[in-house]
């Protein structure tokens, strides 16, 4: 069977109606040779931007490999475009670890390969080695990664103009890994592709000179270039390697709706392209602290700690193995089919779950309103309260809503978009605007009445949250909440650095606040009990060091998925 996904246009919108999936069991899966190389691209996600500071900075002892040049290979003033010319002496083995490049960190890199070595010692007679290599760079499109277009070294590009050559950097790695193989007598072979980026197209543009695109025809583009870049990188690689077998590539699920969606487009429309998982369970690099050139910093909300860029590589090392070692078909958690009971006053969803049962998880994430991040709504943008979100088989949820509709409504649900967390009881209290935190930052205290400390139990234990005023409706405060304690009198107060307010409109006494997020999310999970091969170790933040990453498959983000009127 291989059935499509099928979607349509409305009003300019491209509009998500259903994933009906395609059936990738007789992908080829592949033998391993001595030394697996994975490919790596992307941007400042992939590039481990702020991941800082790293947690595998020592020999992990699976035996997996880096070049002596570092886990980044590309850069700006050393031959970006005719890489052919690095030094031989770059490209010996050594084991992988993570490094400090700069602002750059942590990458899936030990997450990913570490897993797989682990996972697959009882599938395979030998130990499995990995060879990772990343030749990407932050804040870059599509079309400034690939082979077709090589946008940055083009004179439009102005300021962020660079010597480009990112695809012919990565696939002179491939030469330079085949050459030393073969040097040392072992068997070679490039094992798969990954890919993270995606996140510089939420501007609906595919390059930095062309006029905006329309949604639908953002989307389009990045699919078909995204196709492009994995048909040109299966040709490039067997050109050098001579493998046998097909280099499968995998992607995860960018923050957000334009490149998210073309990202599972794509994979719905071709057999060797897969879509790991979403993002917004990880926690966001605001959590860091770290030190460069004497100056503490804190990340951007965009990228992910070092603990989350090696538990999202260990996600992409389960689901690598499952499709290229065990040659099993995979896709990601996502909705299927939905509709409405007017009976029941409820909309159901079908879903996919790679390890059913479905699980309403509000313990690991915090309960995303009372929808757990989902919304219905109509064509005309109606939002329609839900009542209630609920389990009713293995791989279905019924979300009631609070009235009736009528027949007649177009239905549509949309999943994992919003920040919001929950509504903070009573009012504030006080501010303190000329605190200081425990690193010696100027820092503002919201003080709340009496102790609400079990508000914040969820959010605290993954790490810093969002406190937002709304007095002042659209025009409100987002504070970066890095301390929750309790003073004196027995009064809640929320700490934050002054650097972290957002939109400068003043907290002040009487206000009513909300509690949210970096990540739009929502609480719909699988029960994947697979175990991690690392813990969280970073203690700066959080409170879950020493436990195992969750490698459960949290749903994909999805909107406009259409309700029919009966099963």
């Amino acid at each position: 069977m291989r059935a499509m996904a099928y979607y349509r246009i409305l009003s300019g919108l491209f509009v998500f109606l259903a994933s009906c999936m395609m059936d990738k069991s007789d992908t080829a899966s592949s033998e391993l040779t001595d030394i697996n190389h994975i490919i790596h691209m992307g941007q400042s996600l992939g590039a481990g931007e702020q991941s800082l500071p790293i947690v595998t900075d020592v020999d992990t002892g699976f035996g997996n490999l880096k070049f002596s040049m570092g886990t980044h290979t590309w850069t700006n003033d050393y031959y970006p475009g005719k890489p052919w010319l690095r030094k031989k002496s770059g490209f010996s083995l050594v084991p992988l670890t993570a490094q400090q490049r700069g602002a750059e960190g942590e990458t899936i890199a030990n997450g990913m390969c570490d897993h797989l070595s682990q996972t697959m010692k009882n599938l395979e007679k030998r130990n499995s080695r990995f060879l990772f290599s990343f030749a990407g760079q932050g804040g870059r499109y599509l079309r400034e990664l690939d082979k077709q277009h090589d946008d940055a070294k083009d004179e439009r590009a102005g300021r962020r103009k660079s010597g480009g050559g990112y695809y012919k950097t990565s696939i002179d790695d491939v030469a330079q890994a085949k050459s030393m193989a073969d040097s040392l007598g072992l068997s070679y072979s490039v094992f798969a592709v990954t890919w993270m980026q995606g996140e510089a197209e939420s501007g609906l543009r595919v390059n930095r000179w062309d006029p905006q695109l329309s949604r639908n025809e953002t989307i389009e583009t990045y699919k078909k270039d995204l196709i492009q870049l994995k048909n040109d990188y299966q040709k490039d690689i067997v050109s050098v390697t001579h493998q046998s077998n097909q280099v499968p590539f995998f992607t995860y699920q960018t923050f957000g709706t334009l490149a998210a969606t073309a990202q599972l487009m794509a994979c719905d429309q071709e057999k060797d392209m897969y879509m790991v998982a979403p993002t917004y369970m990880l926690p966001n690099a605001e959590n860091g602290f770290y030190d460069i050139g004497g100056k503490l910093l804190h990340g951007d909300g965009i990228h992910l700690t070092a603990d989350g860029e090696r538990w999202l590589g260990e996600q992409f090392g389960k689901v690598m193995r499952k499709v290229v070692t065990e040659g099993k078909d995979w896709q990601p958690m996502r909705p299927l089919r939905s509709w409405y009971s007017e009976n029941e006053k409820s909309v159901f969803v079908k879903f996919h779950a790679p390890a059913p049962p479905i699980v309403i998880d509000s313990v690991f994430l915090p309960k995303q309103g009372r929808g757990l991040g989902f919304e219905v709504y109509d064509n005309n943008g109606q939002i329609h309260p839900i009542k209630k979100v609920r389990i009713i088989d293995d791989n279905c949820l019924q979300i009631e809503l609070t009235e009736k509709l009528s027949p007649k409504d177009s239905l549509l649900v949309r999943y994992g978009l919003n920040t919001y967390v929950a509504e903070i009881p009573g009012t504030i209290k006080f501010v303190n605007p000329t605190a200081l935190g425990g690193d010696s930052h100027a820092s503002v205290e919201i003080g709340f009445e009496g102790n609400i400390l079990h508000e914040f139990v969820t959010l605290l234990d993954e790490g810093v949250f969002y406190l937002n005023n709304t007095e002042e409706g659209e025009r409100y405060t987002n504070l970066i909440v890095r301390e929750v304690l309790l003073d004196t009198n027995g009064d809640t107060i929320l700490k934050g650095e002054s650097d972290d307010l957002r939109n400068r409109v003043d907290f002040r006494v009487g206000q009513t606040c909300f509690t949210s997020r970096r990540y739009g999310f929502g609480n719909i999970r699988d029960s994947d009990h697979e175990k991690s091969t690392y813990t969280f170790k970073d203690n700066n933040y959080g409170k879950r060091q020493g436990e195992n990453y969750p490698l459960w498959n949290w749903s994909v983000a999805f909107q406009d998925l259409v309700v029919k009127l009966n099963y």
